[in-house]
């Protein structure tokens, strides 16, 4: 399996919009991995998890091929990662390409919601031969480019949020953003897996946990694996990353990896890749 992280902040992106903080004179003033577009993902160069309004420039930096994705998978309706008006450069006169099939989302019956209003309310004629919504619950598995998705309950401040334990047949991977500690319905879940890879929520990095309701921090990302690893969720092979950060937190990228590289921990950064088997 491969993961491409195509952004990695929180709402704000670093630097942010309209922010003169020392963190974000800081950030552009270093560069490099230190600029983070708004979070989201892409598997296999064919799925996408989340699409926000830096989706084009993700595509331009790295060199994406779009026209492959057919699948979307939605983790909540807040506009850092659910940006509908965008996808409206899918329809025929604006988007050519060999296969025009029916572009794939899912989400829950909230981010579905959010559609109906702000997109297939707009676009009423065609939408139903280009775009289909699928309603995924807490615990059901979807199968798509010889993927599987189960989604989970996410503690945030959105409602009905998700996040995604992914399978391919050989890895199992974990996708865990825009939530809180797991709940205990979660780890109860959880503990019928081992992972490879896991990506955890640090929009509160080293601020206490209770800085940004519905976020995980060091000090909630550091216990988690902990408890993986006790109960065996994980293993010593097992690649934990933190990801999703605010500048709010102060740190740059080198400074994180210092504090948390001892930890087991890698710092995601727009771009990064993770490859599997």
């Amino acid at each position: 399996m491969k993961l491409q992280y195509l952004g990695t902040a929180a709402a704000e992106g670093w630097p942010a919009l309209f922010c003169a903080c020392e963190a974000c004179k800081k950030a552009e003033l270093l560069g490099g991995k230190n600029i983070r577009r708004r979070s989201g993902a892409i598997l296999n160069d064919r799925v996408l998890i989340d699409f926000n309004a830096d989706i084009f420039f993700a595509k331009i930096s790295l060199k994406l091929d779009l026209s492959k994705v057919k699948h979307i998978f939605f983790t909540h309706a807040h506009e850092d990662h659910c940006y509908p008006e965008d996808l409206g450069c899918f329809f025929p006169g604006y988007a050519h390409m060999e296969d025009h099939s029916k572009l794939h989302l899912y989400g829950s019956q909230f981010t579905k919601d959010k559609f109906d209003r702000r997109f297939f309310a707009r676009h009423r004629e065609g939408t139903e031969n280009l775009f289909e919504f699928h309603v995924i619950k807490p615990y059901e598995t979807v199968e798509v480019e010889g993927l599987k998705f189960t989604a989970l309950p996410a503690d945030h401040g959105c409602p009905e949020s998700l996040f995604y334990l992914i399978e391919d047949g050989e890895e199992t991977w974990l996708y865990a953003h825009d939530t809180q500690y797991f709940r205990e319905e979660n780890w109860a879940f959880l503990k019928n897996y081992t992972f490879d890879f896991v990506s955890l929520d640090c929009t509160n990095g080293p601020l206490d946990s209770n800085a940004y309701y519905g976020h995980m921090g060091f000090d909630t990302n550091i216990p988690t694996r902990e408890r993986m690893l006790e109960e065996g969720m994980a293993n010593d092979k097992t690649v934990f990353i933190c990801h999703h950060f605010s500048h709010n937190g102060h740190m740059m990228h080198e400074e994180m990896e210092a504090l948390m590289n001892p930890e087991g921990f890698q710092i995601s950064y727009d771009g990064m890749i993770l490859q599997g088997k």
